[in-house]
């Protein structure tokens, strides 16, 4: 989602583009749902929940538990 950090230093991460990496997306979105089905509170996965965590907040976090 980034190109470049703020430092100047350059960043693994880059702008997704929907009409070109739509099958990334899609293929990103099929393994998310997969680690949710199979472990709906991430127990397994304590650093991704941790992420989320600090990312979302409260509403976006009740908004995605009804989706």
């Amino acid at each position: 989602m980034l190109g470049e950090s703020q430092s100047g230093g350059r960043s693994g991460l880059v702008l997704v583009r929907v009409t070109v990496d739509g099958p990334i997306i899609e293929a990103a979105r099929t393994h998310a749902q997969a680690v949710l089905d199979v472990d709906p509170t991430l127990e397994a996965h304590p650093a991704l929940r941790d992420a989320l965590d600090r990312r979302l907040s409260q509403r976006e976090r009740e908004f995605l538990a009804k989706n």
